[in-house]
């Protein structure tokens, strides 16, 4: 498989073959996070996924770590029962890594932008970072 991130190859070209990880297929992963299904992002994880969440509050030198499923569901199931909508604006792979971006906003209008790195393993993200930033009053 050629590296760089994946792009349109063009009128003719063979289509790529589809990544093993369920979370690089836009439109399964685009369902997941626009319909707010925390059990199928969860599905994405592997066992002992990490992730490391940067923000305003949590900065690089202390981020906030979730590690494993239970941590990872916990959070997914707190997010995806807000009241706010989500978008999963790109993907980008380059062999067993994906970024994506993500926007949210509540119904006050109140924006959220996260921008994240993954690693991949056996199909399953296993590592992550996201750098997240949201509209201050």
């Amino acid at each position: 498989m050629p590296r760089g991130p994946q792009r349109s190859r063009g009128a003719g070209s063979p289509p790529r073959p589809p990544h093993p990880c369920g979370f690089c297929e836009p439109p399964p992963r685009r369902r997941a996070t626009q319909g707010r299904d925390a059990a199928t992002l969860l599905a994405l994880y592997g066992d002992d996924a990490e992730i490391r969440m940067v923000d305003h509050h949590d900065q690089p030198s202390h981020p906030r770590v979730l590690h494993g499923r239970s941590a990872i569901g916990d959070m997914f199931t707190d997010v995806c029962a807000r009241e706010m909508t989500h978008k999963l604006e790109s993907i980008l792979m380059d062999g067993d890594h994906v970024a994506f971006v993500e926007s949210c906003r509540y119904p006050d209008g109140t924006r959220v932008l996260v921008h994240s790195m993954a690693d991949i393993r056996d199909g399953r993200i296993v590592d992550q970072t996201s750098i997240q930033a949201w509209d201050e009053e």
